[in-house]
């Protein structure tokens, strides 16, 4: 039986000369990340102990309605077969259904939300910011992509049943809504896991519904930390890190001072810990990349994607998006895999 989103994917064309160049969306030490993981399949294959002596892990970053890219680059990897290879991931904000989904091994199923579902149910409406006032409506429709996760407005429910069984950990990052410091769940059945992943995506203005776990308000992920703190990387010890940056290598952060003072309007009620993590969120995410370059204990690769807006609700962009960045990840694999 076809499941719905598992055909979405068509040929990507390639230049004249027949090759796609790929190099360009990786920074670090690809050959030796992506040779690791094949090894670890054929170990795990195997039955073989040796496999633990290679311990990847997964990071998926936010970007809203760019969380597309890794969409797609997940989807490649599951149809390698490497959705059980991975000793743990971790999503952030859009990364964290994106993680969810490939360790389920429905990788392609959630990546069609972002075009079909998003896009037919209006999921970012800005002119909400007006209406909102009277409808007490969210600008993003966060609680209807909730009930995507559960089955509730679509058949593309999550199958919590399939994590739980994986030898993958899943991880979920959000954001104490005082105090602005990250916050890493472990799933493992006991807090739900779409709730972590509401509290993930709960992006401030845009989301005014409050999230709370065992009594803490959380929001995005995003604002915390971009990528784990040295700390919680050491306690999982990865030998090799696989970043999806669900954002080109040249996007540019920085707020003009015009678009400084709007933001400081909308964010003026947000904890002042959570409005200091918006106005320097470029910063932020600098801090975390140089942290992750000057880390000389394991091997890296940053998946860079081709620029799509975070608020794109076009469903033929994010479709095309998500098609290419699955061919680019697919001729990646294909190459390191030889």
């Amino acid at each position: 039986m076809k499941i719905e989103g598992e055909s979405m994917f068509t040929k990507k064309e390639s230049n004249e000369s027949g090759h796609v160049d790929f190099f360009k969306y990786l920074e670090g030490r690809e050959d030796v990340v992506f040779q690791n993981l094949f090894r670890k399949k054929r170990l795990l294959d195997a039955q073989n102990d040796e496999h633990k002596k290679i311990r990847p892990l997964l990071i998926s970053l936010p970007g809203i309605m760019r969380g597309v890219i890794g969409g797609g680059q997940v989807s490649a990897l599951q149809d390698f077969g490497l959705n059980y290879v991975f000793d743990n991931v971790i999503g952030s904000s859009a990364g964290a259904p994106t993680v969810s989904y490939f360790v389920a091994g429905q990788a392609k199923l959630g990546t069609s939300i972002y075009y079909e579902e998003l896009v037919q149910n209006d999921f970012l409406a800005f002119n909400r910011f007006i209406t909102s006032r009277f409808t007490k409506e969210n600008i993003a429709r966060i609680d209807m992509l909730c009930d995507v996760f559960r089955g509730k407005v679509s058949n593309k429910a999550l199958d919590i049943g399939a994590i739980l069984n994986s030898r993958t950990r899943v991880h979920i990052s959000a954001t104490e809504y005082e105090t602005g410091k990250s916050k890493i769940f472990p799933f493992d059945g006991k807090i739900d896991l779409i709730k972590l992943m509401q509290a993930s995506i709960a992006m401030p203005v845009l989301y005014s519904t409050k999230v709370d776990i065992d009594g803490i308000r959380y929001i995005d992920g995003a604002l915390g930390s971009l990528i784990p703190s040295s700390e919680w990387i050491d306690h999982i010890d990865p030998t090799d890190i696989v970043i999806l940056a669900n954002r080109s290598q040249g996007l540019n952060g920085n707020y003009s001072l015009l678009e400084r003072h709007i933001m400081k309007f909308f964010i003026r009620k947000l904890p002042q810990p959570i409005q200091y993590n918006l106005l320097n969120y470029n910063d932020i995410v600098l801090r975390d990349f140089m942290r992750l370059r000057s880390d000389t204990k394991r091997n890296y690769v940053i998946v860079w994607g081709d620029e799509i807006s975070a608020y794109e609700m076009n469903h033929d962009k994010l479709k095309t998006t998500a098609n290419d960045s699955y061919h680019t990840m697919m001729d990646i694999l294909r190459y390191f895999q030889s």
